[in-house]
């Protein structure tokens, strides 16, 4: 239908306004049967709502000193019903109080506004009438947070006392699994969790070690990282892929960013079979205890928790891991617990706790019914190929490597010395595995500026500082700096900070790459024990 024009709906407005004035003089004499009848009839020729018409009705003309009758729901000019009760004067006078209470909520603000006011008044701050006092003071919690709005927003929440909780989409979108929610489980189903090698000091770079526990058989996977980092955790996911003796049907991680990012979620919907992401409660660790139990014992236990870093220590775990993957799926036996049950119930004592049979977690795959022929083979192959002895070598000695730093054990003396070292090391490694409890650290992060305000110093070098990068992801921003204070002395001062950003871009984008090396290493690992019985590092090797 065509739209009127501005003339022709200021005419209906004034024809309204006249009949709703007509029966006005005359709805008051009127009886309640009456009263219905012209309400009705005025619904019909206005067009109005009932209760707008009654409204209407009941107001006093303009000429008896009330308000001016409303001549249209939609005509904003008009005052309609009531005049307010706290004016501009009230709400002056509390914005003061309320900068005098250092912004205060309404409810802690009304509780302490007469104290407020008589002290203001005592020290000459602040002089009212005895009328709008009464108003501020008769004036309710929720009152004063409406009247304050304005104002609270002007500022621009600059005096805020809390941090909002930052939730992100992913984290909303990704189901909560407990440490309930796995019964009946088949293999395939993954806990996933990080481990800092930090020495206690998360300061500067360092290596991390990515941990994978299939919560049905126990399969275990580690993977050291050079950062933490989404998409190299997604990286090191895809080269497992291929690696892993079973399917990846779903993952159970925690809160970390590493993993409650797009690119993850993405990876998991996107695969050839969907993986199902879920994840933990925050600063619930029960919820992940098979993942948080291989923690302890695969990587605790065995590298301990000193700082490493560096490309050679980086090597080092590459390889103490891939004779660890293979020496604890194949020779390390597990029992795991049974459900309760009815019959294990005793009164007056905690429940009887039972456990299956012990077995290796390549035996509960080949158990499996669903395993395939190809993964069946595999794991077969392993079970017959892998030499404990050798394995057990391996890791012994790049546990020794990661003892005594970069070098390697090769004459006799320096085998006594690391052999010694070596003992005090691993007799120590129980202590520090039973001592250590990650302390839960509360709060949240501020959101972070994404933009530059000024010219990046590091155009210039970073020609430079990328074929050093590229001859070593590990380099860290320190080291480039010396290297280019050496080379271009008192040119590059004061943008450490920017290069170990730009540094960090750049690993994050060449993570595929990075992972991939450090990968290489694992299969090497495989393929030696396939092939020859022989891991890459043995005593008789380094005797050799």
């Amino acid at each position: 239908m065509e739209r009127s024009a501005p003339a022709d709906r200021r005419a209906q407005r004034q024809r309204r306004q006249q009949l709703l004035e007509a029966a006005r003089s005359r709805y008051s004499a009127l009886s309640y049967q009456e009263k219905g009848v012209l309400v009705d009839e005025l619904v019909e020729l206005s067009g109005f709502h009932r209760k707008s018409v009654l409204r209407l009705l009941r107001q006093q003309p303009a000429d008896h000193g009330g308000p001016p009758a409303r001549a249209d729901a939609g005509h904003d000019s008009a005052e309609v019903g009531k005049s307010r009760r706290y004016g501009p004067e009230v709400v002056q006078q509390l914005e003061t109080l309320w900068e005098a209470s250092d912004h205060l909520c309404g409810k802690r603000l009304a509780a302490v506004l007469p104290k407020l006011m008589t002290a203001l008044e005592r020290h000459g701050h602040w002089q009212v009438d005895p009328d709008l006092r009464q108003k501020l003071l008769r004036i309710s919690p929720a009152t004063i947070d409406r009247l304050l709005a304005p104002v609270r927003s002007a500022q621009g929440g600059q005096h805020r006392r809390r941090r909002t909780r930052v939730v992100t989409g992913v984290r909303r979108r990704t189901a909560v699994r407990t440490f309930n929610g796995w019964k009946d489980v088949v293999p395939g189903w993954f806990e996933m969790d990080l481990v800092a090698h930090c020495g206690g000091r998360m300061e500067g770079p360092f290596l991390w070690t990515l941990v994978l526990t299939d919560v049905a058989s126990g399969w275990s996977e580690c993977v050291p990282l050079p950062s933490r980092d989404g998409l190299m955790v997604r990286s090191a996911l895809q080269e497992l892929q291929t690696l892993m003796p079973l399917p990846l049907r779903g993952l159970d991680v925690d809160n970390d960013t590493a993993f409650m990012n797009e690119e993850l979620e993405r990876w998991c919907a996107e695969a050839a079979k969907p993986i199902e992401l879920t994840r933990s409660r925050a600063y619930k660790s029960n919820d992940q205890a098979w993942v948080e139990q291989k923690n302890g014992m695969l990587v605790r236990r065995v590298v301990g928790h000193r700082r490493l870093e560096g490309p050679q220590q980086l090597e080092r775990l590459c390889q103490l891991y891939a004779a660890l993957r293979l020496f604890t799926n194949i020779y390390q036996p597990s029992a795991k617990r049974i459900p309760f049950e009815e019959s294990d119930r005793r009164e007056g004592r905690r429940p009887r706790r039972r456990h299956d049979q012990p077995l290796t977690p390549a035996d509960r795959l080949l158990r499996w019914s669903g395993l395939s022929q190809q993964h069946r083979q595999s794991i077969e192959a392993l079970q017959q190929q892998c030499d404990p002895v050798d394995l057990l070598e391996t890791i012994r000695w790049n546990q020794a490597a990661l003892v005594n730093g970069e070098s390697e054990p090769s004459s006799e003396s320096d085998r006594s010395a690391s052999t010694q070292d070596l003992d005090a090391f691993l007799g120590s490694l129980r202590l520090l595995w039973r001592q250590s409890d990650p302390a839960k650290r509360g709060g949240w992060d501020a959101p972070k500026r994404t933009y530059r305000t000024r010219v990046d110093p590091t155009l210039g070098c970073w020609p430079l500082v990328l074929p050093w990068l590229m001859a070593d992801p590990l380099l860290t921003g320190k080291q480039a700096m010396q290297r280019l204070e050496q080379e271009h002395p008192g040119l590059y001062l004061g943008s450490l900070r920017t290069l170990q950003r730009r540094m960090g871009e750049w690993r994050v984008t060449h993570a595929e790459q990075v992972v991939g090396q450090q990968m290489g290493a694992i299969r090497d690992q495989e393929n030696s024990q396939l092939n020859s019985n022989k891991p890459l590092r043995t005593r008789r090797q380094l005797d050799g």
